[in-house]
């Protein structure tokens, strides 16, 4: 199958989403890190860009915030974070989140 890029219009550089298949379908953001907000007023997502069970973690958060309670610890991983190119650093380590 390959990896196939595609630019959503999140405007800066880099702003690709990807997609690779390596005996799963995976899909990454352009900074790589997760994605945990609410899409639509009652449509909460947490959207792991390929960090799976490393996830678990933000389960509490998650679930405070849906129930009313912000949680500033999410606010890296905030979808709007494209919208101005606010992205997470690159890193050259082979860990996610590092």
């Amino acid at each position: 199958m390959g990896s196939r890029t595609t630019d959503f219009g999140c405007g800066g550089k880099g702003a690709t989403w990807t997609c690779a298949s390596h005996g799963a379908q995976t899909c990454f953001t352009p900074d790589s890190y997760p994605v945990v907000d609410f899409l639509r007023g009652n449509v909460y997502a947490v959207l792991d860009s390929n960090h799976g069970f490393k996830m678990l973690a933000l389960g509490e958060l998650a679930v405070a915030e849906i129930l009313g309670k912000p949680q500033p610890e999410l606010h890296a991983f905030r979808l709007a974070r494209f919208a101005t190119a606010a992205f997470h650093p690159a890193s050259s380590s082979p860990y996610p989140w590092t």
